[in-house]
């Protein structure tokens, strides 16, 4: 289970706190407003000044809306966390009796964003829900696979469009389909869904997936059911992607990334199309197969597989709370 699934935490930091997430990878390098105020927190805290074996600053931290660290761990573990936070609270409150006040320094009425980090979400664009996880063990019934992990996908307009359906002789506009018309979704649009979120994930961070990397990207759609207010959809395909070793040495354990690592997947999905509003009201997608290898921070060197491996993709609704930027979004995303 997640830190954040334990209702001692959830609890707490209800009780508490005003909870905020960030994404590290861009918050400790943006050079604007929002970098700044992250950076003055992490010195502060478990990794202050550290250069090696790397410079990230990955945790949790409590801090007051001026800045000032008042506790920092990072840890995955339930009770260490809690630890944390009520030592937090216990800073806060001797600031309390002491007097001591926030600076009142205030946030710019605009800022100005690091372009660089800054990728607004496309118009007309949809937002898919990215679960991956490992799958049980046929010849390892013991295997818990428990572990898992989340990711958003942003499609654009035109890769949207991909999918909706039209006459037999391209003619027709959406929704002007007939049942068992089949039709080829553009390689580009698998290719950067492999990418970009085939990714093995489930116990840490692995990279992206580079152009030469994928050796299949294919899906087809075909047109199930048709009625006078939507078009069902059933989609297929596979996708697999391989990477040659990168000789890469982890700065932790020392472990060389001296074997391939890669996925081979089988696609399938459903979409429900409505022909009123020229909108998709289901985008239900799943790729399942083999993984094999490891990447630098993935813990996959004990686990090197070929193991089955799964992606789960939904239709999720374009909400602020649903806004999480994909986890690639600032790194080529959507170059072509």
């Amino acid at each position: 289970m997640s830190v954040f699934s334990d209702q001692r935490i959830i609890d707490f930091i209800t009780e508490h706190f005003v909870p905020v997430t960030t994404d590290i990878n861009q918050s400790q390098h943006r050079k604007d407003f929002e970098g700044d105020y992250f950076r003055k927190i992490a010195e502060q805290g478990h990794y202050a000044g550290r250069t090696k074996p790397t410079s990230t600053r990955q945790g949790l931290y409590v801090a007051t809306a001026d800045g000032h660290l008042l506790a920092s761990v990072n840890s995955t573990k339930a009770d260490q966390v809690l630890k944390m936070m009520k030592q937090a609270v216990a800073k806060w409150q001797q600031r309390q009796a002491l007097g001591v006040a926030d600076s009142g320094k205030k946030i710019p009425a605009r800022i100005q964003r690091d372009k660089n980090y800054s990728v607004p979400f496309p118009d007309g664009g949809l937002i898919l829900k990215e679960t991956c996880r490992d799958l049980l063990r046929p010849d390892n019934p013991s295997f818990k696979n428990w572990r898992h992990n989340f990711d958003n996908v942003w499609l654009t307009a035109s890769e949207v469009d991909q999918f909706k359906p039209v006459s037999r002789d391209g003619k027709g506009g959406p929704g002007q389909a007939s049942r068992g018309q089949k039709y080829k979704i553009d390689r580009a649009v698998i290719s950067r869904l492999a990418r970009f979120h085939f990714v093995d994930q489930v116990n840490g961070e692995a990279s992206a997936w580079d152009d030469s990397d994928v050796k299949e990207a294919s899906l087809t759609a075909e047109v199930a059911e048709v009625s006078a207010e939507s078009v069902k959809i059933r989609l297929s395909g596979r996708a697999k992607c391989i990477k040659p070793p990168t000789g890469v040495r982890n700065p932790y354990s020392g472990t060389k990334i001296d074997k391939e690592r890669g996925v081979d997947l089988l696609v399938s999905g459903y979409l429900a199309y409505d022909r009123q509003s020229d909108q998709f009201t289901a985008f239900d997608l799943v790729a399942h197969g083999q993984r094999w290898g490891a990447a630098t921070y993935n813990f996959r060197q004990q686990d090197m597989g070929p193991e089955p491996i799964g992606f789960a993709f939904r239709l999720i609704d374009k909400k602020p709370e649903n806004m999480t930027q994909p986890k690639f979004l600032v790194w080529g995303y959507f170059d072509r």
